[in-house]
């Protein structure tokens, strides 16, 4: 699948998932941890998608197209959605003390499952 059509994909699904579970998850871990409103800077999220996007195309891509995962390239796709997601909350957990348990769970879930679901549509 053509990579605008991954990175749109990409897009909307994360939209989708931050606009749903910022009030249920995300919201009172992190106002509790920044004793602040939560405000998102526009800026940085910017850049943190860009960076995104440039894994799925640098390494994700490339990788789930490797001899190793020609016959399941969404397993490639997952893997390195659960690293880069579990080393970011698992950064979270280690360095704020009110940072849950259920959040590094969910959020790598969320990550996991999000890059299998690009792996997949990238396969056609």
């Amino acid at each position: 699948m053509n990579f605008v059509y991954i990175a749109i994909v990409y897009m909307i699904c994360d939209a989708l998932w931050i606009h749903t579970m910022t009030p249920i998850l995300y919201k009172n871990v992190f106002e509790t941890i920044q004793k602040s409103p939560l405000h998102f800077n526009t800026k940085y999220a910017f850049f943190a998608y860009i960076i995104l996007l440039g894994v799925i195309y640098f390494v994700c891509r490339p990788l789930a197209t490797s001899k190793k995962y020609e016959n399941r390239p969404w397993l490639a796709y997952a893997l390195v959605g659960f690293a880069m997601y579990s080393v970011y909350n698992l950064t979270n957990a280690a360095v704020f003390t009110n940072y849950p348990a259920h959040m590094v769970l969910i959020d790598t879930l969320w990550g996991t499952i999000v890059f299998s679901i690009l792996g997949k549509l990238d396969s056609y």
